[in-house]
């Protein structure tokens, strides 16, 4: 196998697999053998070269995710998969950032700053600082972004949302330091980020005014225009915002795209308390839909 970078002897020794401890002693205390044996006995077969040219598209976690059909592990080597493509990611390409490097301090920081944890959000949010700089750009970007998504959704927290609460709460210097991540993630929220902090620290109206123009710009991205919805909604100011909604959803279905049809869903069911009559029965009837396509493009449901 070409991926043996421990010495060619390691290489040689085709029967080297990792034992039943190595969720006790971690992977990197393991060679590159033993971990390409241990996933060759368990049913995929890869070596370096191979390794090397899917990373120039993918990452570890979407690599696995395409490898798990082929996955034969059990009892202790039931999770070896997806966290042996981590060991060799890190043994092989120790320069590239992974999601999971980010993902990981941003999970951090959320659930410190929601729990009111000062030295585990401190602690992540240096984190942060350090990788942030090293996400890639370009399409490789879109790829990483794609990646860390999961983490986000794990945290069952918006960004906009957060930072809205923390800076009605006074917590302005948390607030901004979240601004920041979200800045350096997701830069085309910026107007966003600053709108919803300045509508707890400045001027509400003009705030809301600028929320209102971003959710009803057409020429912006459909995820941006939603984030816009989303933070007028505790500014009580989501007025006839419905019908971008509506407008966003006709066009995802017909795009395909899961992954604004899942905010969606999360932004209808935020206006849905602030609907009556006709529009909450369109909102309702939206739902039904978006369940609908989800579970026909990802097979499965929304929830």
């Amino acid at each position: 196998m070409s991926g043996a970078t421990e010495g060619s002897g390691a290489a040689s020794r085709v029967n080297d697999r990792v034992d039943k401890k190595w969720q006790e002693k971690g992977l990197e205390s393991y060679s590159v053998a033993a971990i390409l044996g241990t996933l060759q006995h368990y049913g995929v077969v890869l070596d370096e070269a191979s390794f090397r040219e899917l990373a120039k598209s993918k990452y570890p976690m979407m690599m696995a995710a395409e490898w798990a059909p082929k996955w034969k592990g059990t009892g202790q080597f039931a999770k070896f998969l997806p966290i042996a493509i981590g060991a060799l990611w890190s043994k092989w390409l120790p320069a590239e950032l992974t999601p999971e490097a980010v993902g990981v301090p941003l999970l951090g920081a959320l659930r410190g700053l929601v729990e009111g944890d000062e030295g585990v959000t401190n602690k992540a949010f240096d984190l942060l600082d350090q990788e942030l700089p090293r996400v890639p750009e370009g399409e490789r970007r879109t790829v990483f972004l794609r990646e860390l998504e999961p983490w986000l959704d794990a945290s069952r927290i918006s960004l906009e949302g957060l930072i809205d609460d923390l800076a009605q709460k006074g917590k302005v210097p948390q607030a901004q330091r979240l601004a920041g991540v979200s800045d350096r993630l997701f830069p085309d929220r910026k107007d966003v980020v600053k709108a919803v902090i300045d509508a707890r620290t400045a001027d509400k109206a003009a705030a809301t005014a600028t929320l209102t123009a971003i959710a009803r710009d057409a020429g912006r991205p459909d995820m941006v225009r939603l984030a816009a919805i989303d933070a007028l909604v505790p500014l009580d100011a989501v007025g006839d915002m419905f019908d971008v909604v509506a407008q966003i959803q006709e066009k995802a279905v017909k795009e395909g795209s899961t992954a604004v049809l899942y905010a969606l869903h999360a932004t209808t069911h935020l206006l849905g308390p602030h609907l009556k009559g006709p529009s909450l029965q369109a909102a309702q009837s939206l739902v039904h839909q978006q369940h609908a396509e989800l579970e026909r493009l990802t097979g499965r449901a929304a929830h």
